[in-house]
């Protein structure tokens, strides 16, 4: 029996969630958008859900963690192409999650037809997240890295 396409593409957004331990995940593509969020702390079963397949509010956390979502500062690649996190494969990457970045910093590299282009810091903060995998495809407006925004 073959199994629906969409219902694998989803499968494989939740195995990527529980790899990298993500708390939320948006998906754009075309004129689709599938987010997803996770319920219940690590470790902790999440409630079953009711008839209708809703869960109870109780299964949403009353306080956020983590720093506070107007600290951060998100990175979105210039171009479409490939993302690089280094000058080259014996390179050390530009930047590591904790790294401070200043604006106009180098933060990686994008190569599109043949020609690399730098991917410069807009802002000063240290970086939270990476969500670009070295080497691969990005598309122009996708985040590639979440900033960590001084406190005012």
């Amino acid at each position: 029996m073959n199994e629906d396409p969409q219902l694998i593409a989803l499968r494989r957004l939740s195995t990527l969630m529980r790899r990298y331990r993500l708390l939320e995940l948006e998906v754009r593509e075309g004129g689709l958008t599938i987010r997803m969020r996770a319920h219940g702390a690590a470790g902790e079963p999440s409630p079953a859900p009711n008839a209708f397949g809703a869960r109870p509010a109780a299964a949403i956390p009353s306080r956020p963690t983590g720093p506070p979502l107007e600290r951060l500062h998100t990175l979105v690649a210039p171009l479409t192409g490939t993302f690089y996190r280094s000058s080259s494969p014996a390179a050390p990457p530009f930047v590591e999650v904790g790294s401070t970045v200043e604006p106009g910093q180098t933060v990686g590299l994008i190569e599109a037809m043949k020609l690399f282009s730098e991917v410069p810091a807009d802002c000063s903060g240290t970086v939270y997240a990476i969500h670009a995998g070295n080497g691969r495809l990005v598309q122009q407006g996708e985040p590639l890295m979440a900033v960590l925004l001084p406190e005012a």
